[in-house]
């Protein structure tokens, strides 16, 4: 270099090449790789290399092992109740004359309804009339059951008698069954309707025996004394040759006073069971009368509580053993007592009482 006294010579040097690296599906068939490349299997996530020149070697994978089960996601909302459904508000007054979207009954007290009236229209502005003469059925009337939405604990159930079809809303003259919680002015419902089946085949061995069905009901006595509610039996319609008897007995409670029940056919030894009810709900109790010769039943007492009907809800209570020829005619009395300082009038009330023969 020209004019340049303390200049000092550097020496430049050429790096060496870089690593590739390849990727394909499947593995490596690559021969004009250079030593030291490497190439990726997007098939099996696999990775080759470092190339030899020869040989790739063996795979190694690039997915790492599986993790631990996470944690359980929390519980579900509870569904609302089964069948046909639809969404109305409730309407605190009572009687006929609800607002489009809106349902009222005919009693403050729900529990103590006997008629239901759900306007033509929706919360949604849906005019739902076909849907709601739709549960006549020709006469064959089922059951409803009305939840809030968001805290199914606050229902109503009860089993339509009649309908009747207004300008703007139905009347379906009801007999309530089970409610619980408190219904509020404007709050949000479910309406679900379940229609009675249509009738089967007649059958060669099922009856019903005898029935009672009373709206106001057959009150428990004042205190210390009995009275008896007789439901006959169709003369003629029992015998001794393994015939069976259920009785169903629908039971309201007024208060949580004890009230005895008891439990007899004709002349025959009486089946008791003292009821106790903490929180004033309504019960379904059946008690079973089985066969054990001529003259001699074992008698079965089950109830069935508020929140449920299923095969779990029934529970036995009590059992017993009478002594009675079924093949005489007789009468079955159902009698409450109250046992004396504890229960007021009217503690608890028979509504209804069904007397099936071989009921399955």
């Amino acid at each position: 270099m020209s004019n340049c006294s303390n200049c000092e010579s550097i020496t430049l040097f050429k790096g060496s090449d870089g690593r590739t690296i390849y990727n394909g599906s499947g593995a490596p068939t690559l021969n004009t790789a250079n030593v030291g490349d490497f190439y990726i299997d997007t098939t099996s996530w696999l990775i080759y290399g470092p190339y030899t020149g020869t040989s790739w070697g063996a795979g190694t994978s690039l997915v790492g092992a599986s993790g631990t089960n996470g944690l359980p996601g929390a519980t579900g909302p509870q569904g609302v109740y089964g069948g046909f459904s639809s969404e109305w508000d409730f309407d605190s007054n009572t009687g006929s004359g609800t607002g489009s979207g809106e349902f009222r009954f005919d009693n403050a007290s729900p529990g103590s309804a006997t008629s239901l009236y759900v306007n033509k229209i929706n919360v949604d502005t849906t005019d739902l009339t076909a849907f709601l003469t739709s549960w006549q059925n020709s006469g064959n009337f089922g059951l409803v059951r009305i939840s809030k939405i968001n805290d199914s604990n606050v229902f109503w159930m009860g089993s339509i008698d009649d309908i009747a079809i207004g300008g703007t809303e139905i009347v379906y003259p009801v007999t309530s069954i089970l409610s619980n919680g408190t219904f509020a002015d404007g709050d949000n419902y479910v309406v679900s309707f379940v229609r009675t089946g249509d009738a089967g085949p007649t059958g060669g061995a099922v009856n019903i025996m005898g029935a009672y069905n009373n709206a106001t009901g057959f009150g428990s006595p004042a205190t210390g004394e009995t009275t008896a509610l007789s439901v006959p039996l169709y003369a003629n319609e029992l015998s001794d040759n393994g015939d069976e008897l259920e009785i169903d007995i629908f039971l309201t409670y007024a208060s949580n006073d004890p009230v005895d029940l008891i439990l007899r056919i004709g002349t025959g030894q009486e089946l008791q069971y003292r009821l106790v009810n903490s929180d004033n709900d309504t019960r379904i109790i059946k008690a079973k009368m089985a066969r054990i010769d001529a003259t001699n039943q074992l008698w079965t007492l089950s109830s069935i509580g508020k929140t449920e009907f299923s095969v779990t809800s029934v529970q036995e209570i009590t059992s017993g053993t009478s002594t009675y020829n079924l093949a005489t005619p007789a009468t079955f009395t159902i009698s409450l007592n109250n046992p004396g300082g504890a229960a007021v009038a009217n503690a608890v009330r028979i509504k209804k009482a069904v007397v099936y023969k071989n009921k399955i």
